[in-house]
């Protein structure tokens, strides 16, 4: 399925897409205690997932600034980006729920709010870091983890041992 869109602004909402799950996955590596609830194995593939996501976090905004670097347009695709991310969240969750016959569930969607908004607030502590996109000469790598990719490395021992 080809887009309609010019490659820059196709690089622009690839930017500011790896943006979001940038975000995330710094939140899944800094608070594992947020995975709770899940079983070992989805923990651990969440954690890997988290890290692989967080390694790559610069590629395509790299390609951007080097090829296009118009800062207002990517700041202004990634307002398009951010409605899409909770518009398609929001219709999938919907879609989730109707399937587990919970879509019309109070206590579902209080709890989602909550873990969301509320305590302990996913979406709430990643607002600093997701709106950081908006600032004059952003870069994905500002946020260094580094030594959080390292930490998460080695408690699911996944770190090549030196030789």
């Amino acid at each position: 399925m080809g887009s309609n869109l010019p490659p820059s602004r196709q690089l622009a909402g690839t930017c500011g897409a790896e943006h979001y799950t940038a975000v995330l996955a710094n939140a899944i590596l800094r608070h594992p205690e947020w995975m709770e609830g899940a079983t070992p194995d989805m923990e651990k593939l969440w954690r890997w997932h988290a890290i692989e996501e967080t390694e790559h976090k610069s590629v395509a905004f790299d390609v951007y600034r080097h090829c296009v670097g118009n800062e207002r347009l990517r700041r202004i695709v990634f307002l398009f980006v951010t409605w899409n991310f909770f518009k398609y969240t929001f219709l999938n969750t919907c879609s989730l729920l109707k399937t587990d016959g919970k879509l019309w569930s109070l206590g579902t969607w209080i709890g989602g709010i909550n873990f969301l908004w509320g305590k302990p607030g996913v979406l709430r502590k990643c607002m600093p870091d997701f709106l950081a996109y908006f600032r004059k000469g952003f870069h994905p790598w500002q946020q260094d983890n580094r030594e959080l990719i390292e930490k998460n490395l080695n408690e699911l021992e996944l770190k090549p041992s030196a030789r």
